[in-house]
């Protein structure tokens, strides 16, 4: 995996980049359910987010709202989920890196 621009890259190096950096850090003890889009963007392109949607429950960008996959999601269970990760995180004495944007107001 190289941190690529998903856009310039055929649907098989997406596939590579998008499932293999998934399975990079599960190996090594990450529990991974959200990808944010390397360089900002990709976010647009329909085949891109149907590989991250079969693969993850929630990516973002670093401009704009979560995308949710997998899930219908409540604001309270998704506060549910954040307080969650975090009590892990201090249980399993494991760094957590907590990046904070607005959510999207089409939650409920």
């Amino acid at each position: 995996m190289n941190h690529k621009k998903l856009s310039k890259l055929s649907e098989e190096e997406m596939k590579y980049e998008i499932i293999e950096s998934k399975r990079c850090l599960q190996e090594n003890g990450f529990n991974v359910t959200s990808f944010s889009f390397p360089y900002n963007e990709g976010d647009n392109n329909k085949k891109i987010e149907k590989i991250i949607a079969d693969k993850y429950y929630i990516a973002r960008t670093a401009t704009e709202s979560l995308m949710f996959f997998q899930v219908k999601i409540t604001r309270k269970v998704l506060l549910m989920m954040i307080n969650t990760k975090i009590n892990a995180s201090i249980l399993h004495l494991k760094i957590m890196i907590i990046h904070y944007n607005q959510i999207s107001k089409d939650i409920e």
